[in-house]
This record gives structure tokens, C-alpha cells and sequence, in this order.
């Protein structure tokens, strides 16, 4: 009985060891190692690729953010610094990419942090300067232009520009950021302009359009913005004059403007022919 278990052992024992199915076990484990590795190679790759949901960085000092960004592999340099009383000296301002865009690892985040002091900034000199070219400069120099109007004169040139009611001279410093008034002249003549329809425009677009008639303007939210930046979404839904009205310069186009669709689908006045 023993004899037979035995040979039964060795004969097992001598089909296993047989070179054809050795070779097929062999193949068998080189296929699954193969499969293993591509799995997990596949895996790194996907990972490598994902794409990442920027968090909102303001308010943070910049170890703060390095540390938060490193979690996702992602890095981040100063680039520059602006004055705002909305954070602390040294405390992230902005961010570029913005929150919430979607980037891939390895990605470089720039960021503005806070200066400890406002910048104070030179007016140009803009006596005679044309309003486009005035604007440009102010713009270079770090200043905003509120608000542009039109007063008759003989030439359409620049002739004060105010801030907080004052006018201000070339060479006076101003706070990086400081919201100014252009009062432009208008050479009086007798023609008079046909108002163009500006519906739908965005508002930006819209108040350069008026400022090129030489037209004052005023924009009317129907809902207040939540933040300057996100004036820019708003459309002109109505303006007074209406469109084809008869002007003669000097007057003020007033620009009703809003986000919501059913408003801005609201068929457009038009002033009688």
C-alpha cells in the first residue's frame, strides 16, 4: 500500500516537473506579473494627469499657502504686492490661476499679497491730451477713472482732472488705486448725433461707446455687485436717451444693466423715427 502511494507521489511529482507544463506555469506568472504592472502604471499615470480644484487662497500667508498647495503637488511664487484694507500686511490678495480653476499637478500658482503701505503714484500731465491717450496714462500709472465729463469748449482735449472734488494738478501723488473724474471738452456745434442701440452690450462696452460720442454716462445695477470684478457680467437692458434719439453732446445716457436674461430678451425702446 505504501509502495503504491509513493509511486503515485513520483508520478505526480514527475508530470508537474515536466519542461512543457513548466513552461506554461512560467507564462502564466510572467502574464500576471505584466498585468500587474500595467495596472499600477495605469494607475500612476491617471494620477499624474488629475486635475486639481484650486482653493481659495486669499486671506492666507504664504507658508500657509506653500503647505496647502504642496498637499497637491502644486507650488507657488510672490509676483507682486498691492495695498488693501481687506487683509493683513503680507497676506495673500489675489491668486492667478483664480479659485476654483482646474489644473494638473506640478502647476505653478502665482500670487499678490498685501503691501504694507499704499503706493503713491504721480499724475501724469494731461492738459491737452486727448481723452483716449489720458486714459491710457492714468491707467499705466495705477489709477481709475470713474467717471468721464463733458463740458463745452472749443477744443476735445482734456482740461481738469478731479478727485474727491479737487482738481488736481501734474506731479501731485495719489494713492495706487485712487478713483478720479475727467473733465473733457467738446467743441459745440449745432449737428446733431444719432443715439446708437446699446442693448445688450456689456457694460464696459457700453460706456467707452458713449464716451466715443463724446457723452457723459451712468450706470444704474439692478442688483448691486457683490465685488468689482463681478461688475463686468452685467448687459445693458435699457439706456435713456433710446436708441435713435437726436443728440447734441453734453448729455448723459443713462445705462440700466443687469445680469438676468429674462430682462435682457425684453424687446429694446426705440425712439420714434
Amino acid at each position: 500500500m505504501e509502495s503504491k502511494k509513493a509511486d503515485n507521489a513520483g508520478k505526480l511529482k514527475k508530470i508537474l516537473l515536466h519542461p512543457i507544463l513548466l513552461s506554461i506555469f512560467a507564462a502564466i506568472a510572467i502574464v500576471v506579473l505584466l498585468l500587474y504592472l500595467v495596472v499600477a502604471w495605469l494607475g500612476s499615470y491617471t494620477e499624474h494627469g488629475k486635475e486639481i480644484e484650486l482653493p481659495d487662497l486669499k486671506g492666507f500667508s504664504v507658508e500657509q499657502a506653500e503647505q496647502r498647495l504642496s498637499r497637491d503637488g502644486l507650488s507657488c511664487v510672490v509676483i507682486d504686492s498691492m495695498y488693501t484694507t481687506s487683509t493683513r500686511p503680507g497676506c495673500i490678495v489675489d491668486q492667478v490661476p483664480s479659485k476654483g480653476s482646474k489644473v494638473k499637478t506640478g502647476r505653478k500658482i502665482y500670487l499678490y499679497i498685501r503691501a504694507n503701505k499704499a503706493r503713491q503714484v504721480i499724475m501724469p500731465e494731461y492738459r491737452d491730451k486727448s481723452l483716449r491717450q489720458l486714459q491710457g496714462e492714468l491707467e499705466s500709472a495705477g489709477l481709475k477713472v470713474k467717471d468721464v465729463r463733458f463740458v463745452p469748449s472749443k477744443y476735445n482735449t482734456v482740461i481738469a482732472v478731479e478727485y474727491n472734488g479737487t482738481v488736481i494738478p501734474a506731479g501731485k501723488k495719489l494713492v495706487e488705486g485712487s478713483q478720479v473724474i475727467i473733465r473733457a471738452g467738446k467743441g459745440s456745434n449745432n449737428e446733431l448725433n444719432e443715439m446708437p442701440s446699446l442693448h445688450g452690450l456689456p457694460v464696459n462696452d457700453a460706456v467707452s461707446r458713449v464716451e466715443s460720442l463724446a457723452l457723459n454716462s451712468s450706470v444704474i445695477f439692478d442688483v448691486t455687485p457683490s465685488s468689482e470684478d463681478k461688475k463686468r457680467f452685467y448687459k445693458v437692458y435699457k439706456q435713456v436717451p433710446a436708441a435713435k434719439s437726436k443728440l447734441n453732446g453734453n448729455e448723459t445716457v443713462k445705462l440700466f444693466v443687469t445680469t438676468t436674461l429674462s430682462k435682457l430678451n425684453a424687446e429694446e425702446d426705440m425712439a420714434d423715427d
